[in-house]
């Protein structure tokens, strides 16, 4: 039996952590200063990624209900704000069954200058040709974000998360939305060869 001084208490933690800069909050200050061993951390969104956050969950849920016109409008104004290239636009499109044909080159060529040559998926930034690069999970990502994502992948497989709740473990991992479709197909095959 555990004293009343002792009690480990997950919904009282020391400290909570941002699941998409990585910050924590010590005495309502937000810092990269990790937690000392031991602490019990939990996670949240901190006040600075939170209106990125809402806006990309927002477009997400909403975004399938639009009739196209408004999905390629919602499209056009959003590259004009917010890094894309050619692959991510590609990729939404997909989603909305444009695969090939007039209109996808017609909206392409619209939207072409407008697009980053390179983005990188990890932190979202565009990739200038001068940065130093390395691939990982699929991606070519910044040579520092592929670094901490290698460091949330060992962190991630060495919890040997089950496939049903993966996307729950990538969140403890710190893993970004934009690499997550990369990371799961990696475990995946790793889940089918072992």
């Amino acid at each position: 039996m555990v004293g009343w001084g002792m009690e480990f208490r997950l919904d009282q933690p020391d400290m909570v952590q941002c699941v998409e800069c990585g910050r924590y909050r010590r005495e309502g200050e937000w810092s990269h200063d990790r937690p000392a061993h031991g602490r019990v951390v939990s996670h949240t969104v901190c006040p600075t990624c939170q209106p990125a956050m809402l806006d990309h969950l927002r477009w997400d849920i909403e975004f399938p209900s639009w009739t196209l016109p408004k999905q390629l409008e919602a499209i056009r104004l959003r590259v004009r704000h917010i890094p894309m290239d050619s692959a991510s636009v590609r990729e939404k499109l997909r989603t909305m069954g444009i695969d090939d044909g007039a209109l996808l080159l017609r909206f392409m060529e619209e939207v072409q200058p407008f697009l980053v040559a390179r983005l990188c998926h990890y932190c979202r930034l565009p990739i200038e040709s001068t940065d130093p690069v390395s691939e990982r999970a699929g991606y070519v990502l910044h040579e520092t974000c592929a670094s901490h994502l290698n460091d949330s992948l060992q962190v991630l497989t060495g919890m040997d998360p089950p496939p049903a709740h993966l996307d729950a473990y990538m969140d403890v991992a710190r893993i970004p939305h934009g690499v997550r479709a990369g990371v799961r197909k990696d475990l995946e095959s790793s889940f089918l060869a072992a």
